[in-house]
């Protein structure tokens, strides 16, 4: 079962019709995983980086960029701490200009 839903989880980000999309609150951020880039959305003009390295497990995606490590975890619990809304996903995302920040996942 843990390799059915790691298959899933890898087959979801890689999948050239679904993507990550990823935010949070103080500081505000977004970041989108798309195919094989990441693109950061913070105070400064979006950068985006091509993924370098990815691991999936049943419970959690890692995906590394040159400068950024994003650990997403499937909690089906996330809250953005601002609305009663719910997310699959939580995200530790590091290498921001913000440092390390946390946040809310879903897939589209």
């Amino acid at each position: 079962m843990r390799k059915m839903i790691a298959f899933i989880a890898f087959t979801i980000l890689t999948s050239t019709h679904a993507e990550f999309r990823c935010f949070g609150t103080e500081p505000f951020w977004n970041l989108t995983i798309t195919n094989n880039t990441v693109t950061f959305y913070g105070y400064a003009t979006p950068v985006t980086e091509t993924i370098r390295g990815m691991f999936s497990s049943s419970e959690k995606i890692l995906v590394r960029t040159d400068t950024k490590s994003a650990a997403i975890t499937k909690t089906d619990q996330c809250n953005d701490g601002m609305s009663e809304a719910i997310y699959d996903f939580d995200i530790t995302l590091t290498g921001t200009e913000y440092g390390s920040v946390v946040g809310c996942c879903f897939t589209k």
